[in-house]
């Protein structure tokens, strides 16, 4: 296969920030067309080669360098020509806060990393022999641009709240320990998560769903709609297709693999 990828657990002092760092190497010799699948984090990505070209919803090649944000509808990517990308991702509300970036949708469907200090990471990583050593100096990037220790506030609370239960859950159950309104809530995940808390909770469930599918097999779509807690099998077909553009029976019944490699989506067996 021309396209091999390598998924990375962080060490116990990055886990405030990462969730994982992968590794995509490309060689070319082949077209390779595919969907990213909307996440509930984000991802720091690093090109090096040429990057590929977004298809769907706008046509534009990606820059070397840039933020992968939650987005709520998948897009379509396309790959011919040789690339090495290393991704991080990592929890937005806590990236949002420790580097001052907001996370507020644009029209693009991605964000700019700023150019200080990211062309600078961008270089290092590019001549870095091996994903150990890129690891290597992200650790020591953040040593040098973010606080030296990082206390969770409490939208980063929420967050983790909603990661951790909300794909089977009701925003009002996991909001109703807070004191907090939820218009606040709506404001201050726009701007730190990029979409709202009811959003991310449909991506969520949408993931846990597809992982259940992917451990379970057959599929029983009435499991499903119970497991999802949807209203019935129209809302769940009609929630999927929403996010990730197919129905459940057109998606769970194709080749997945570069579906997986481009949303990020690794296993424990393929962890290193």
């Amino acid at each position: 296969m021309s396209i091999k990828v390598k998924y990375y657990n962080p060490p116990p002092e990055l886990s405030w920030l990462v969730k994982q760092f992968e590794s995509i190497d490309f060689s070319g010799g082949r077209v390779i067309h595919d969907k990213f699948i909307p996440r509930e984090d984000i991802s720091l990505v690093f090109h090096f080669g040429v990057p590929p070209l977004m298809l769907v919803p706008i046509r534009k090649l990606l820059p070397p360098f840039f933020i992968a944000p939650v987005i709520t509808r998948a897009n379509q990517m396309r790959l011919d020509q040789p690339n090495r990308t290393f991704i991080i991702t990592c929890k937005p509300t806590v990236f949002s806060r420790a580097f001052g970036i907001l996370l507020t949708p644009r029209e693009n469907l991605w964000h700019d990393l700023p150019d200080n200090p990211f062309m600078g990471l961008w270089e290092r990583l590019g001549n870095a022999p091996s994903d150990a050593e890129c690891i290597k100096i992200f650790k020591e990037f953040l040593y040098f641009s973010t606080p030296p220790v990082y206390t969770p506030d409490l939208i980063d609370r929420i967050y983790e709240k909603i990661v951790h239960t909300g794909s089977f859950s009701s925003l009002h159950d996991i909001l109703k320990s807070y004191r907090i309104s939820e218009r606040t809530i709506q404001r201050n995940f726009r701007q730190r998560v990029g979409v709202s808390p009811k959003k991310l909770i449909r991506i969520m469930r949408i993931n846990a769903l597809w992982n259940k599918i992917k451990d379970d097999k057959p599929i029983d779509y009435q499991d499903l709609v119970y497991l999802g807690n949807y209203f019935d099998q129209a809302h769940f077909i009609k929630d999927f297709k929403a996010i990730t553009g197919e129905t459940p029976d057109k998606f769970f019944h194709r080749d997945l693999n570069l579906v997986e490699i481009l949303s990020g989506k690794s296993s424990i067996r393929q962890r290193v």
